[in-house]
């Protein structure tokens, strides 16, 4: 079965969650913040996070039988044209 590609909803927290976190323990170098910041954020700050925006951010996911295989996303800075 092909990969399927969608928006990513509160629904999907816990999953992207422990994606995000996988990648932060493997890669640390590749991002802005660390494994520890990023266990302590809720899940209603995960939520946040990923919630698709009207100014147009959003995070994808490619999803194969359900199951998260990875992320893409696009965040607007509000008040820059």
């Amino acid at each position: 079965m092909g990969a399927e590609i969608r928006l990513l909803g509160a629904e999907d927290a816990a999953a992207f969650s422990a994606l995000r976190l996988e990648a932060l323990e493997r890669c640390p170098q590749a991002f802005g913040s660390s494994a520890e910041t990023w266990r302590e954020l809720s899940r209603e700050a995960v939520e946040e996070r990923i919630r698709p925006r009207p100014e147009g951010s959003f995070v994808l996911g490619a999803l194969s039988d359900g199951a998260l295989l990875g992320t893409a996303g696009l965040r607007r800075l509000e008040g820059k044209e």
